[in-house]
């Protein structure tokens, strides 16, 4: 789903305990030197990562685009979907005589690499590491955000008005209302940050204007967000720190901060997370592990396990703060600790969420007393 937006509309099914959204687009084919359209399609349940697909294998004429969007909208408003929204290209006339289809003209267009909606992964180092990189000014040291990974794909032109976001996972999920609103009023581009609560810290952009800047390093990719992208209330830009001010950052987080993030200036933006080292490192000034809810207790408290093969072993429990809802039984959700008593128990654990871009860790995982 690369190309130019030309219509599209946005469903919705609610009844009972069903939640679903649908939504349906028409695109201008950026993939090949001639101008054709696609029908593609995404669906799933409202919060849950987006099942996608196209409906046509291969670009086709704007009459068969329509005809096969119309099709389905048609087919989905019968098995009961609604319409939250829907979009239509100003300069799109609709067609109404085959006379009237484009005709597959070969134009020759600006090859544009697409942004792959992936992030890069950070390894964990030792804090003897970390003070070794605290003197080597071949690196930046930013805040570890105490969030969820969010990544936000901003298509604002003409005729496109368009925002989507994505898990650790690659798998696309809700804009939440705020940042889409937001968004309205950024350029095109591809930001990678960490979603705390309704505010968005960004930490890095790997696409602008179309164009994907993996290939550069992270020091020009920065300069490139701060130039380009003004905070707000709902998106603030991770400060970076150089020489001299990283001890000064590092020293003054120690005690309110979640850990410290490391990452060379001459990076490019890799994909995945290599078998150790690389240029993303994370040092954490205390542990945090996500966790099966095996039990809900009494007065906000639920039991909480890990995984040793196929089976759970329990880890004590965690409080739910009042402004969390309690999770069921089953539930996958993150914990912050000091570290694990080898009797089985995390020390001092504070519950940060539920998660669904993330699986259940191991016991072996995890930091235990003795370490």
């Amino acid at each position: 789903m690369n190309g130019t937006l030309i219509k599209s509309v946005d469903l919705f099914y609610q009844e009972g305990s069903s939640d679903k959204v649908y939504f349906l687009q028409i695109e201008e084919n950026k993939g090949s030197n001639v101008v054709g359209y696609v029908v593609n399609f995404s669906y799933g349940r409202r919060g849950n990562a987006m099942q996608t697909g196209t409906k046509t294998n291969s670009p086709v004429t704007f009459y068969e685009a329509e005809k096969i969007y119309q099709k389905i909208l048609n087919e989905k408003l019968g098995k009961g979907y609604k319409i939250s929204s829907q979009h239509t290209n100003n300069t799109t006339t609709k067609v109404t005589k085959v006379d009237d289809v484009p005709s597959l003209i070969p134009v020759v267009k600006k090859e544009v690499k697409p942004v792959t909606p992936k992030c890069v992964l950070l390894n964990p180092i030792s804090e003897e590491r970390a003070n070794e990189i605290l003197q080597d000014d071949n690196w930046i040291v930013q805040e570890k955000m105490d969030g969820v990974r969010f990544m936000l794909d901003v298509k604002n032109g003409v005729f496109i008005l368009q925002s989507k976001g994505y898990n650790r996972k690659g798998q696309e999920v809700p804009v939440p209302n705020n940042i889409k609103k937001m968004a309205e009023n950024l350029p095109t581009c591809f930001l990678d940050g960490e979603l705390v609560g309704e505010v968005f810290y960004v930490f890095d952009m790997i696409g602008f204007h179309e164009c994907e800047i993996t290939h550069d390093d992270f020091e020009t990719r920065y300069q490139l967000l701060e130039k380009n992208i003004k905070p707000n209330d709902c998106l603030k830009i991770v400060k970076i720190y150089h020489g001299k001010d990283k001890v000064k950052f590092y020293d003054s987080v120690k005690t309110v901060a979640e850990g410290v993030v490391f990452k060379k200036k001459s990076a490019t933006y890799h994909v995945g997370r290599p078998a150790s080292g690389g240029d993303y490192l994370k040092f954490k000034f205390c542990e945090s592990c996500t966790c099966i809810v095996t039990k809900v207790n009494n007065k906000r408290s639920v039991s909480i396990g890990l995984y040793e093969g196929d089976k759970v072993v329990e880890m004590g429990n965690v409080t739910i703060p009042a402004n969390h809802d309690i999770p069921k039984k089953g539930s996958v959700v993150e914990v912050r600790y000091l570290y694990a008593y080898e009797t089985g128990s995390l020390y001092q654990p504070v519950y940060l969420g539920e998660r669904d871009d993330v699986d259940v860790d191991s016991v072996d995982s995890i930091k235990y007393k003795n370490e």
